[in-house]
């Protein structure tokens, strides 16, 4: 059975300044009735048919949000606001209206509770999204992705609903009304592109703390040993190196040291010592 994240709203503000996305909450920003009680499965992407401002519209015109972040086109909103996204609501609101079921991840008609609604800012025709709005959805995306939502979950509005059913049972008409139920609109292969565009790299080093002694023999010794690989794998997963070689083959990595020296503003030797030893691994 799969295990779904249930993030609160602190843990989605962190992993989204951790990915690098320019949000700012709306007045009104809701926390969610159920806070993903059943789990955040998936991730809708719609367009919301207009020019906008769509943000004050959609966070208060139902009883709930209608999404749970609006992304700013910056050709309506400027330029300074493109790709902006202006958080609604950090649980579950209105925003995929009936459809569905979705085996395994959502009865008929219920897939708001457990989807994670991005409305982009968006007449519904080709090319009137900008790239900054793309490159917001894929790190809004990354950032579910990350927190354990599954990247195969990641859809459109029109994958729920064929756009034929009759208009009714939420507040929220998306039937009907909107383009993103036919194929007009982006498809879901390019939102699922952008969310592994900026997927954070899983972490090589393995917690374990390599022997000062070791690393300082193999050092000396030009040896390639389990210490230095995980000497690698740090300043791999802090920015300093571009690559490890195998655990058999990385040696010590000196210029991933002259580079790690050279950002704290030390002398760039590449020698290792017991205050890089303590500053990389604690």
């Amino acid at each position: 059975m799969t295990t779904y994240p249930s993030p609160s709203p602190a843990q989605l503000r962190t992993a989204f300044k951790d990915h690098g996305v320019r949000f700012v909450e709306h007045a009104h920003c809701s926390p969610g009735r159920s806070k993903w009680s059943h789990g955040l499965r998936a991730a809708t992407v719609h367009h919301t048919a207009s020019r906008g401002p769509s943000s004050d519209y959609l966070a208060t015109h139902w009883n709930l949000p209608g999404a749970n972040a609006c992304i700013q086109n910056g050709t309506y909103q400027g330029n300074a606001n493109d790709g902006k996204a202006v958080i609604l609501s950090w649980g579950d609101c209105w925003h995929t209206g009936e459809g569905g079921p979705w085996k395994g991840v959502a009865g008929k008609d219920s897939l708001h509770l457990v989807s994670f609604g991005i409305e982009v800012e968006s007449l519904g025709t080709r090319p009137d999204i900008t790239s900054a709005q793309q490159e917001t959805v894929g790190r809004i995306l990354a950032s579910l992705v990350d927190l354990g939502m599954p990247l195969g979950h990641v859809h459109t509005h029109r994958d729920w609903t064929d756009g034929t059913a009759p208009v009714g049972g939420y507040p929220l008409p998306t039937v009907g009304r909107k383009m993103d139920t036919n194929k007009r609109w982006y498809p879901t292969s390019l939102w699922h592109d952008q969310a592994v565009k900026y997927l954070l790299p899983e972490e090589m080093w393995d917690g374990v703390v390599p022997l000062f002694d070791n690393v300082v023999k193999a050092e000396k010794q030009h040896l390639a040993n389990i210490a230095t690989y995980r000497l690698a794998c740090r300043l791999f997963d802090l920015g300093h190196m571009t690559a490890v070689r195998p655990l058999n083959e990385q040696g010590y990595p000196v210029m991933g040291m002259k580079h790690w020296q050279a950002s704290k503003g030390y002398t760039a030797t590449g020698t290792y010592g017991p205050i890089a030893h303590t500053k990389l691994f604690g």
